[in-house]
């Protein structure tokens, strides 16, 4: 891919060891169209300020495993997120994903996988390793996932969210909205996590079902 000005997709990685910082940069910069900055720690004011779209988090101890939940919670609208850990317990990846994280992966992640982690997270997927799912289990999730609470959207989501029950594709959406592809994308992945939904069908008719939008 290569860096192509405002279509490239602006990663950060955040890693506490340079050594991290280094690999993690070095892979996602593999992806097409994605640019990558780093950073020694989180930082909201360096966030905010670098404005990157999606962020990869190495979770390497108990600190940043707090400080990543309160990320993803304050994180700009339309900010990816993609969360490196060792072992997590699953009531703290349960709160990485209610908090809209798009993945949780292992911290010896392959290129590959960061590369389908990406990709995920642009078209609104949430990504879990397989051994993370197995930790969790099927019914705990599906338990824990019930109780989640379904949050309100968003002027600017529920006008997307809109235009997808008028059957339009992110192009056009981009379009109308006069934003990037890759915000409509990171709109629609906060829409599928606030509703709980696992496609766009299905987060338009929770979003008519919840009175977010009108037939």
């Amino acid at each position: 891919m290569g860096t192509r000005g405002d279509n490239s997709l602006h990663v950060m990685v955040i890693a506490a060891s340079s050594q991290r910082r280094s690999s993690l940069a070095a892979m996602a910069a593999t992806v097409a169209e994605v640019r990558v900055t780093t950073s020694p720690g989180i930082s909201l004011d360096r966030i905010f300020h670098v404005a990157p779209e999606l962020i990869v988090v190495d979770v390497d101890g108990p600190a940043l495993s707090s400080a990543a939940i309160q990320l993803s919670q304050a994180l700009p609208e339309g900010t990816g997120l993609i969360v490196l850990a060792d072992n997590p317990e699953p009531g703290w990846v349960l709160a990485v994903l209610r908090a809209r994280a798009n993945a949780v992966l292992s911290r010896e992640i392959i290129q590959e996988e960061l590369r389908l982690a990406i990709s995920a997270a642009e078209a609104g997927l949430v990504l879990l390793h397989p051994s993370i799912t197995q930790y969790l289990g099927q019914d705990f999730t599906r338990n824990q996932a019930s109780s989640i609470p379904v949050e309100s959207l968003t002027a600017r989501e529920r006008e997307v969210l809109s235009l997808v029950r008028e059957g339009l594709g992110n192009k056009d959406i981009a379009g109308r909205m006069s934003i990037s592809e890759h915000t409509v994308k990171f709109h629609i992945s906060s829409i599928l996590g606030k509703l709980g939904a696992g496609s766009r069908t299905e987060a338009v008719s929770q979003g008519i079902r919840k009175g977010f939008i009108t037939i």
